[in-house]
């Protein structure tokens, strides 16, 4: 995947800020990951122009990670900063929701957890959870085994913080409680949406091992 490019679109995960951001340096490596396997792992230092620090992406490709028009797809992953929000395979509203949710939470925190809440909603709405409350979709997906029951109580802790927010004399929450918070909602849309694929892609990388012995 060598590219000409002096610029990249990315999202700068210090500023929040998403344009065009400028190629410091680039590495590409491609090799076989065991009977000849094709594996390509590139390396890209991004620095935003907004407020100038840097991004280290990585995109990771196999010869088994191909679309239906036999496109090499590529997989990417933000190594730094640490991001909580780099999801590939949730709905795309859901990712925005998230994001915005986590951009704010140094800003407002009352805003955040709202947010939080709003990304909860939206995800029992996404997997037809039926019940005319939050609290109510939510049993009902682990009811139905969509969510375990050890992310029920996460799951309400996001749905009580988001409500205390919403009053004018919401109860003050530390800065370590709404990242807890953040962690909370982050495992509930990996468990849902990024595990699922990420276990399909590895079968199929495995079957495709298989098949070629």
């Amino acid at each position: 995947m060598k590219r000409e490019k002096e610029f990249l679109i990315e999202t700068c995960y210090h500023c929040g800020n998403t344009g065009q951001q400028k190629i410091l340096y680039e590495n590409e490596s491609e090799w076989g990951g065991g009977q000849d396997f094709f594996e390509e792992i590139n390396w890209i230092l991004l620095k935003c122009p907004v407020c100038g620090m840097l991004t280290l992406r990585e995109d990771y490709t196999n010869e088994s990670m191909i679309d239906s028009r036999e496109n090499q797809i590529y997989e990417k992953r933000i190594v730094y900063p640490k991001t909580k929000y780099d999801f590939k395979y949730a709905p795309k509203s859901i990712q925005r929701a998230f994001e915005s949710a986590v951009k704010v939470a140094k800003i407002d925190s009352a805003i955040c957890l709202l947010s939080l809440r709003r990304t909860l909603e939206m995800i029992c709405k996404d997997k037809s959870a039926q019940g005319k409350t939050l609290e109510l979709k939510i049993q009902d997906l682990v009811q139905k085994n969509i969510l375990p029951a050890t992310l029920d109580d996460s799951s309400w802790l996001v749905r009580n913080m988001g409500n205390d927010a919403a009053h004018a004399d919401a109860i003050r929450y530390t800065e370590y409680e709404v990242e807890q918070i953040i962690e909370f909602v982050e495992q509930i849309i990996t468990y849902l949406y990024e595990l699922p694929e990420r276990i399909t892609i590895l079968k199929k990388t495995r079957q495709k091992r298989l098949d070629e012995e």
